[in-house]
């Protein structure tokens, strides 16, 4: 390997994977931090966005990145530069059993990379679905805001509340506490 402890190494990709919001950004800093230990020219990584499409990311020993997306089916193939690649290192992201992409580095020396090398990689990937979890996040559509959501609870409790002072059957599906409300106002309504 070179210059670096493999568990320094998984402790700054953890530290950028939890740091780091834009998925660009990581693979970017991630070629950064394994440049130093891994012998590649080029790293990929291909993700999973939902089940009709995947972006491919493509740093070079530049540093330049590259971003690809495409809709899975729908016409030509996209095929990652690989230049002159002799070697390539390949592992799957996922957890589990569900594969959400796949992490390679590709060299253009032969036989440029080893089972250590191998096993650093693994463990990366399995670092990288804590940020292809995280874009996904990012990805949805922003939900209601909180003060939105909980401005029409106390209505929709009031609207419950007062179905339940009117019927049995409600009154014996709420929760305990405001089933032994609703009996107190009854007690006191009648005393």
């Amino acid at each position: 390997m070179g210059g670096s402890d493999p568990s320094a190494v998984l402790t700054a990709v953890a530290r950028l994977v939890a740091e780091s919001r834009s998925l660009r950004d990581v693979v970017a800093r991630l070629a950064a931090i394994l440049r130093e230990d891994l012998p590649f020219d080029e790293l990929h990584v291909l993700r999973l966005a939902r089940h009709e499409s995947f972006v491919l990311y493509s740093v070079k020993a530049s540093g330049q990145i590259d971003v690809t997306s495409r809709r899975i089916g729908a016409g030509e193939a996209v095929e990652p530069h690989e230049g002159n690649a002799r070697s390539r290192l390949v592992c799957t992201v996922r957890q589990g059993s569900v594969v959400h992409g796949v992490l390679w580095l590709t060299s253009s020396v032969e036989a440029a990379f080893t089972i250590a090398h191998q096993v650093l990689i693994d463990a990366v990937a399995d670092l990288l679905v804590l940020a292809f979890q995280n874009a996904a996040i990012l990805e949805r559509p922003d939900p209601k805001p909180m003060t939105e959501v909980l401005g029409t609870m106390p209505e929709e409790l009031a609207n419950v509340l007062e179905m339940a002072r009117n019927s049995r059957s409600v009154r014996s599906k709420l929760p305990r506490e405001y089933q032994e409300m609703l009996e107190q106002e009854d007690l006191e309504l009648q005393g």
